[in-house]
């Protein structure tokens, strides 16, 4: 039986006001942590599970969607 917390998660995040998500592969991921990631959370956004990223091409925002909202893990792996 699968669990009634992400049977609401689901639910919750379809609810979700719709962000733009860019699929960004692993590989370019960590191309864009080796040139601008220069924070220690900046690893952990390209290597974490279950993110979301929202990207134009030179860098990218991770985030996690949860119960309705979408929170931002860090800042962006982008050149300042």
């Amino acid at each position: 039986m699968p669990s009634l917390r992400i049977y609401f998660d689901n639910i919750l995040e379809g609810a979700s006001p719709k962000v733009e998500r860019r699929a960004l592969t692993h590989v370019e991921r960590l191309a864009l942590v080796r040139r601008h990631g220069d924070f220690s959370l900046a690893y952990s956004t390209a290597v974490q599970q279950k993110l979301s990223y929202f990207s134009d091409g030179d860098g990218y925002i991770a985030f996690g969607t949860k119960m309705k909202h979408h929170f931002a893990l860090g800042d962006p792996v982008v050149h300042p």
